[in-house]
């Protein structure tokens, strides 16, 4: 046990939060990403950089343990979590922790057995952070002493190409991957070059190499693009949250829509191509659980497109307006042989 572990900060604020979330929506599946180890564990003694001391491990795991049975007891599962978010950004001006892969591998050696002796079946992400580099999370899914405790690998869009998710997968097909952060900010403020980029790297892109979800970082921020603690000084929210207690609803805002709108839990990426003169259009397309084909389209050009859609021969038309995005529902799926 862990005498001095509390959830009190938490359920100020957190949970309560967490809590409506889970009514309005009780198949919210969470996630939970430690930006810094408790500062008693670090090198440096600080929350911010440094790294998680070796004779310490064991105590993290059971750190972890707390945390995980502490959320399930206010009715609020965990999902999985990852062992540090971005372990290769260390900063000492807000809470960061570095963890190279070796070390990574030698938490899990710890975490991934105390976790199953303690029955917490939680999933372990791997790496957690930018697209430049395959090797950390390769060299924890080739690892055989701790592959075993690892669901997957994660990522985030700050570096590198959205691509790199596919060469993880087929390096380790049987593992997952999870895209699990990405922000917008003041430095992009072009509504419809960000709806683009978003679709080609972060939802569409990511999807379509084999990601899992799409996660948005920050949810809500008020009009100063805060609260902050020393971090990202101008990120945008998914929404605006003004002091007048209105709220804007930013790119991030409509580009989820286009998904979590149509896509039922337990939706299945299937296969979708885009052939013939559409260079400019992006497409995915998934199964709901009820037998619905949801299909997101883009098209990246600034001028219109006429999108001929093709499910086994049946054909429809849509026309896509310039940057426009739109999701398409096929409820009643064509007959064999009708057209």
């Amino acid at each position: 046990m862990m005498n001095h572990f509390s959830l009190e900060r938490d359920e100020d604020y957190v949970i309560p939060v967490l809590k409506e979330a889970k009514r309005l929506r009780p198949d919210l599946l969470l996630m939970a990403s430690p930006w810094s180890a408790p500062a008693w564990m670090k090198t440096n003694g600080s929350m911010n950089g440094g790294s998680l001391r070796p004779e310490y491990y064991l105590a993290y795991a059971r750190y972890f343990t707390q945390f995980i049975r502490g959320y399930e007891s206010h009715g609020l599962p965990i999902y999985a979590i990852t062992l540090q978010n971005e372990p290769l950004h260390e900063t000492f001006s807000y809470p960061s922790m570095k963890m190279t892969a070796s070390e990574q591998i030698e938490l899990l050696k710890v975490v991934g057995p105390h976790f199953a002796s303690e029955n917490i079946p939680v999933k372990i992400l791997a790496y957690d952070h930018n697209w430049d580099n395959t090797a950390y999370p390769k060299s924890i899914l080739g690892n055989p002493l701790v592959s075993g405790y690892v669901a997957g690998s994660a990522f985030h869009c700050y570096g590198g190409n959205v691509e790199a998710q596919d060469s993880v997968h087929r390096s380790y097909p049987e593992k997952g991957i999870w895209f699990t952060e990405c922000s917008g900010g003041r430095w992009a403020t072009d509504f419809a070059s960000n709806l683009s980029w978003n679709m080609q790297h972060v939802f569409i892109g990511s999807i379509n190499n084999h990601s899992k979800s799409v996660l948005l970082w920050n949810l809500a921020l008020d009009e100063n693009d805060g609260p902050q603690n020393g971090g990202c000084p101008n990120c945008r929210g998914v929404i605006t949250v003004r002091s007048d207690g209105t709220v804007q609803k930013n790119e991030e805002f409509y580009l989820i829509g286009h998904f979590s709108k149509f896509l039922s839990s337990g939706a299945r990426r299937i296969h979708s191509e885009v052939i013939g003169n559409a260079s400019n259009v992006l497409a995915t397309a998934f199964r709901n659980s009820n037998g619905e084909l949801v299909a997101v389209i883009h098209n990246k050009a600034t001028a219109p497109f006429n999108v001929e859609l093709d499910i086994g021969g049946s054909k429809g038309y849509y026309a896509l307006p310039s940057r426009g995005i739109a999701t398409i529902v096929i409820r009643e799926q064509p007959q064999e042989g009708q057209g």
